[in-house]
């Protein structure tokens, strides 16, 4: 709806009050642009409608919202939501708004008691607003309404929190992450145990969480609860609002309409990695990369093995099982490993798959890269072994493929990755030299890009193969052809060559005949 369009709606809803206060009730977005269409400076964008959406649907118990700095998502998942859900027809009856420190609780709760105060039309609707309302304990109590909203920090003791007979049916988690307290993984597990401790067993079965943040980290709590309801671990919805996708386009075009205008909020920030993580939603790592560039081995054809050489195929997948278009791809990185223990070799091939897929194509793609690899050759498949994936290591077990769950520990993604990356530096570990750009540049770029499930599959791969390394095949690898029986069945010489001994026709890994004497 555009400026001029809510000021038509605001001036033809005022004429009749009734209506008025039917609609705001039911509607949180007729709720903001009606009484507080002095926040709304620019048109609002498709994104602020899904936000107030979320705020809408009763049935999410779980919304985990990251958008940029300056989307409004404060002013609508927390602001309007504080009172649209105890004005409106949800009739909540104890919000608690929790932030990071007390200076933020306070400003939290001074927008709201504000509007309550100030807003001369919310009052005549709506009110009156009888409060009893005191700094110290950041609470506010709306008699007409029975109902109390309260803010509150981290530092703050808040287990047994009641207002009578209520305890806390919408719970508002504000921003309780920075980059500091993110840095270590002691710091980011205190905080995950405090929310799921502290914080979600105040409420009830019908409390709903809305939870504001950032991506400040691979592990951060919103990350953690990001991949927990993808995978289906946690019940919830997951939405993300960068100020740009992936393919160019300005989600709030209203605040943005050009290049020139995007640029020039680029340019006020100032600073790459600010810019990836509050406005692109980055996860943007300012650490040394693990892997440098010049690390990389590359080859250009597969190498033929020796005689009584092992050599196998293996496949790493990280699933992603989900129908969101905005979760995380599913990726399956294969690799031809040759020789074993110190020798082993691991050579990338190309063109991985990297795709939103559901189980069931999941497995179809595993069992159909398989079949390619012959029967006569060994294959392992590698799924790292948590939630839902271990579902998927199981039906793969069951349908034939040889596949495996991994564990990693408890360690995060980029010790994963510091795990591998001698390997990768004493060229154990070979890329193609085409059909691998993708995952170069998620390894070489990892905590600096948005999407790392190819690296994720990479890491799975190689960790999974010297975990539990696959039965390597001496011999042929598809087929091997006898020339000189071929040669006696169609009564032609045979030319031994002047080393004798004879010669035959093996197929290599790329399906090419390779003579071999």
């Amino acid at each position: 709806m555009e400026s001029k369009e809510i000021s038509k709606f605001v001036e033809r809803v005022l004429r009749n009050q009734e209506t008025r206060i039917e609609v705001v009730k039911r509607s949180p977005i007729f709720f903001l642009i009606t009484f507080l269409s002095k926040h709304i400076q620019c048109e609002l964008a498709p994104m602020h409608y899904e936000m107030l959406r979320l705020m809408e649907d009763e049935k999410i118990p779980l919304a985990v919202v990251t958008a940029f700095r300056g989307s409004g998502k404060t002013t609508l998942m927390n602001t309007a939501y504080a009172l649209w859900g105890v004005l409106g027809v949800q009739q909540k009856k104890f919000i608690l708004i929790v932030s990071r420190t007390q200076q933020q609780a306070r400003d939290h709760f001074a927008d709201i008691r504000s509007e309550l105060e100030s807003n001369p039309l919310l009052k005549k609707d709506l009110g009156p607003f009888q409060e009893d309302f005191t700094w110290n304990t950041g609470a506010l109590v709306i008699p007409k309404y029975g109902a109390k909203i309260m803010a509150v920090s981290q530092e703050q003791k808040v287990r047994g929190l009641k207002f009578g007979s209520h305890r806390p049916d919408l719970l508002l988690v504000d921003d309780i992450e920075e980059s500091e307290s993110v840095k270590t993984s002691e710091n980011r597990d205190k905080i995950y145990r405090w929310f799921t401790d502290e914080i979600l067993p105040l409420g009830t079965s019908k409390t709903k969480t809305v939870v504001l943040g950032n991506l400040l980290h691979n592990d951060s709590l919103v990350c953690r609860l990001q991949t927990q309801i993808n995978a289906g671990e946690r019940s919830g919805v997951y939405r993300q609002f960068p100020i740009q996708d992936d393919d160019g386009k300005v989600l709030w075009p209203g605040r943005y309409p050009d290049k020139a205008s995007l640029e020039a909020e680029k340019k006020r920030i100032g600073d790459s990695l600010a810019w990836k993580r509050e406005y692109l939603l980055i996860v943007a790592d300012d650490r040394k990369p693990v892997i440098e560039k010049s690390w990389l081995h590359y080859y250009k054809d597969l190498p033929i093995p020796r005689r009584n050489e092992g050599h196998a195929y293996v496949l790493g997948v990280d699933p992603a099982f989900s129908e969101n278009t905005k979760a995380d791809n599913t990726a399956i990185v294969s690799a031809f490993v040759l020789g074993s223990g110190n020798d082993r070799k691991m050579f990338i091939l190309p063109n991985p798959v990297n795709e939103k897929l559901q189980m069931p194509d999941t497995i179809k793609r595993i069992k159909l890269k398989t079949k390619t690899f012959s029967d006569k050759i060994n294959h392992k498949v590698y799924v790292e072994e948590v939630g839902t994936q271990l579902g998927l290591v199981q039906q793969l077990q069951y349908e034939g493929v040889k596949a495996v769950g991994i564990r990693f520990g408890g360690s995060d993604k980029r010790s994963r990755l510091a795990d591998i990356s001698n390997l990768i530096k004493e060229g154990k570990i070979i890329f193609c030299d085409h059909g691998n750009e993708e995952v170069i540049y998620q390894a070489l770029n990892f905590g600096s890009t948005r999407y790392d499930d190819l690296c994720d599959a990479l890491t799975t791969l190689i960790i999974g193969v010297w975990q539990d390394p696959p039965t390597t095949f001496v011999g042929p690898i598809v087929a091997r052809f006898d020339m000189d029986k071929w040669l006696r069945g169609k009564n032609r010489n045979v030319d031994r060559g002047s080393g004798g001994g004879g010669w035959s026709i093996e197929f290599g890994p790329d399906g090419k005949p390779y003579r071999r004497y």
